[in-house]
């Protein structure tokens, strides 16, 4: 018996540090050294590695990471375009446009909005690819408020209710946050939905498990890490609260938020609208009462994108095609027309 009971101790053991070295290699493939290694499993994660100088982002402690302003056309507060004065032209008014990388195009619909208000205001991209309505606001309170826009323009994705969507692994590739594996797994009534919240096998084991035993949703965006938040009331519930930052923060500088919503291409899917349309449309839905709640413009390109091609002005399911970013230009042109935020 004595020996029945050394062997299964010692198999126990065995097997504890079997999985104690695959959570360790999961975590030095995603974290680069042991150091952070460590510092993660003690402390908590840390959003994302930390990249060095010479990429063409950088770690920072409250962002994340931002663009670096050693690469070119990157400015000293890390968005790209020339130095911001602190003034501004007389009798021009200031846009700032804080957004993912839907606004980031250098010649995108953010320029050729700025194009059709030349002379009467200027429009400044500060858009950040990966970037979550988190980070948006915090570079926004941080960088932007200084410059004292007359409006700040928030450019929504569905894929934005995170503190964190993306992180970086150390060779610098962008991978899921895993705060954004998290929001896959059960929110409630999962016994073993602690585990996940420490360890990096328990969480890919866990996905796999779910892979394998549940019915595939036909809804897509039910089943990836990045845009299921869009559909959760937890991920609305973070939203609000930035929001609602961010609008104190333009009320305190006297200026106007409006916010523009943009679709993510299976809601144009007949196929599912006529099995759910509410469901579907929930995220525009929500949004729009956020905003009408709070007395905010909103423009939904849902409705837009829908008249004038759908799903092939979104290629990739996310982005704006050529004629996207045209057709979105006139709208949010006419939607600031209709706000009275400028003359036709």
């Amino acid at each position: 018996m004595k020996k029945i009971i050394f062997a299964l101790v010692a198999m126990g053991l065995a097997t504890l540090f079997a999985v104690g070295l695959v959570e360790v290699y999961l975590r030095y493939q995603v974290l680069g050294s042991f150091s952070a290694v460590w510092t993660g499993a003690v402390r908590g994660d840390v959003p994302y590695a930390n990249l060095g100088s010479k990429k063409w982002v950088l770690n920072d402690p409250e962002l994340g990471y931002r663009l670096n302003p050693a690469e070119p056309e990157i400015n000293s507060i890390g968005i790209r375009g020339d130095e911001i004065p602190l003034e501004k032209v007389s009798g021009v008014q200031r846009i700032i446009v804080i957004g993912d990388s839907v606004a980031w195009p250098e010649k995108g619909f953010v320029k050729m909005l700025g194009d059709k208000l030349e002379g009467r205001a200027e429009v400044i991209n500060a858009a950040i690819p990966g970037y979550t309505t988190h980070q948006e606001r915090i570079l926004f309170e941080r960088e932007l408020v200084k410059y004292k826009p007359d409006l700040v323009i928030l450019q929504v994705c569905l894929n934005d209710n995170y503190h964190f969507l993306h992180r970086f692994d150390a060779r610098g590739g962008m991978i899921w946050a895993r705060e954004a594996e998290r929001a896959l797994l059960p929110s409630e009534g999962d016994p073993l939905a602690l585990l996940p919240n420490w360890s990096y096998l328990a969480v890919r084991i866990r996905l796999a498990y779910m892979r394998m035993t549940r019915t595939r949703s036909r809804f897509p965006w039910d089943s990836t890490p990045d845009f299921v938040a869009g559909w959760k009331d937890e991920g609305w519930e973070l939203f609000r609260s930035e929001f609602d930052q961010i609008r104190a923060a333009t009320e305190s500088i006297g200026s106007r938020l409006s916010v523009v919503v943009f679709p993510f291409a299976p809601q144009f899917r007949t196929d599912l609208l006529e099995e759910d349309r509410d469901y579907v449309l929930k995220p525009q839905r929500v949004l729009k009462q956020i905003c009408d709640e709070a007395s905010v413009p909103f423009l939904d390109m849902y409705r837009v994108i829908g008249e004038n091609g759908g799903r092939d002005l979104l290629p990739d399911r996310i982005h704006l095609s050529e004629e996207g970013h045209v057709i979105a230009a006139d709208a949010l042109y006419e939607h600031l027309v209709q706000t009275q935020f400028v003359n036709p």
